[in-house]
């Protein structure tokens, strides 16, 4: 009894109050009216006390919906809601809306050598790619898109938003923009802009660009139970939830991009760890922000996260571009690559190497593609938190497709117990990363090539510092 008028009273107040807040409601699992009942029968429960629940998500074993946001949390082992939690309901896409853009793609690829993949026949073709994104308005006019519809290669669509909006083609670009990044070639392939130009796709429009790219986490979370419902293995998600939002209470605060903090980093961990699901997420435009860290959920572990770099050695981490939250026990972001325009576009290029791998060694898990991708990235020896491991390799990866030897950059470690270190010329542009630990950097600097020594002082509070050519990397440890 105690337990029904919990229930009771709980809903009542609900339906009293006009719902504004989204929350997540996770279900007792203990009461005997949730215990062994399908998604269904949950749903119900929550409609016969009033709620009319908008999603529920399996992964999670919570529905969302409205409540008051006068309701403090409640938490009771007999009762029949465990626990609530606050949704941040504003997505906000992680690039610039440019198609400028597409000019500069064929750098990218240069950049990553990925013509390599696409020269031994590794275009993607068998491999299932989910696109989560905004919309993909006017794709079917994109002149770089032409083969992916005429091949009908664009096997669903789903709206999130809109009930029974079954339009492929509208609402936004920004996803259309994305997808030409990950899948864009003229039809004799003549021009490429994404390596994945023979994939088949399954889209998703979760983000409500009619309130300034406004969004829901569940939409999200749903689009992504749905991809691995139909067999799909890889999906990009250039979205990243942070702050800035219209109401500042929806604000996440940097260190809840912890992976482990929001449910939508808890659902990515879940798809990749006991789905066999690769996510390929952007890491966001926060760098230069309050904000600063990863836009979520590029926090999670197990997810490839991607940065943004400059297009020509030395490649530095571009000015907006997130970085790893610090103290993570994992290294964020995972890999980066040139994106002029923000990380929405440097993911669906790792997103398109990734289906090139793929189609290569079907044999490989999720996370063995990830980790060919890491390791194939030319700061594979010394990853940090504004690159991750580097910039991928299409040569180093198709030497792994084929079982070759691996032609990586050097490596070497320097131990010092003095203030400063001298290194030999190396007649190249260099880049410094000072770190206060092992990935996380507290300054960046490019020097340039000079014949001369060159001294490194060890700076206040430092303990790691990596110098990085083209052919050598170089790990100083300061030792006390």
């Amino acid at each position: 009894m105690r337990m029904y008028l919990f229930c009771m009273l709980f809903l009542l107040s609900c339906v009293q109050l006009h719902a504004q807040q989204k929350y997540w409601i996770y279900l007792n699992e203990k009461n005997p009216d949730i215990k062994n009942s399908d998604a269904d029968a949950r749903l119900d429960h929550l409609r016969t006390h009033g709620i009319e629940p908008v999603l529920y998500s399996s992964w999670l074993r919570a529905a969302s919906g409205y409540l008051p946001e006068s309701y403090s949390t409640m938490q009771n082992s007999d009762s029949c809601i465990l626990s609530i939690e606050a949704m941040h309901h504003v997505v906000q896409p992680a690039g610039l809306q440019s198609a400028s853009d597409d000019v500069r793609f064929d750098a990218v690829l240069k950049q990553i050598n990925g013509n390599v993949l696409t020269e031994a026949g590794y275009t993607g073709k068998g491999v299932l790619v989910g696109v989560i994104d905004a919309g993909f308005l006017n794709a079917d006019r994109n002149r770089f898109l032409k083969n992916l519809i005429e091949n009908e290669q664009i096997k669903a669509f789903r709206n999130f938003i809109e009930t029974g909006d079954k339009e492929r083609f509208s609402k936004d670009y920004h996803g259309t923009q994305v997808l030409t990044h990950l899948a864009g070639s003229r039809n004799d392939h003549s021009q490429v802009h994404g390596l994945a130009y023979d994939a088949t796709f399954y889209l998703a429009r979760t983000d409500q660009d009619d309130l300034e790219y406004r969004g829901e986490e569940d939409y999200w979370v749903a689009a992504l139970e749905w991809m691995h419902s139909k067999g799909v293995r890889l999906v990009n998600s250039s979205l990243g939830y942070s702050d800035g939002y219209d109401n500042p209470r929806e604000n996440y605060e940097p260190e809840q991009a912890d992976g482990k903090s929001t449910a939508i980093a808890r659902a990515a961990s879940i798809a990749v760890k006991e789905k066999g699901m690769l996510l390929i997420i952007s890491a966001g435009n926060e760098g230069n922000r309050r904000f600063r860290v990863l836009s979520i959920p590029g926090d999670a572990e197990g997810v490839l996260t991607v940065g943004a770099t400059s297009l020509r050695w030395p490649w530095t981490k571009m000015g907006y571009s997130s970085v790893g939250t610090p103290g993570l026990s994992y290294v964020k972001p995972d890999v980066s690559c040139y994106s002029f325009n923000g990380t929405s576009y440097s993911a669906p290029v790792i997103t398109g190497l990734a289906a090139a791998v793929w189609q290569a060694r079907p044999d490989l898990t999720n996370t063995q593609v990830a980790e060919w991708i890491r390791s194939s990235s030319h700061l594979a020896s010394s990853p940090n938190n504004y690159l991750g491991y580097g910039v991928p390799d299409g040569i180093r990866l198709l030497e792994m497709i084929d079982n070759r030897p691996v032609n990586s950059v050097k490596s070497r470690i320097i131990r010092s117990k003095g203030p400063s270190v001298t290194l030999p010329s190396s007649g190249w542009d260099l880049v410094i990363y000072q770190k206060d630990s092992e990935w996380n950097v507290i300054d960046e600097e490019v020097i340039p090539a000079s014949e001369s020594e060159l001294t490194i002082t060890r700076p206040e509070k430092i303990t790691h510092t990596t110098v990085v050519t083209p052919l050598l990397i170089t790990e100083i440890i300061w030792e006390d």
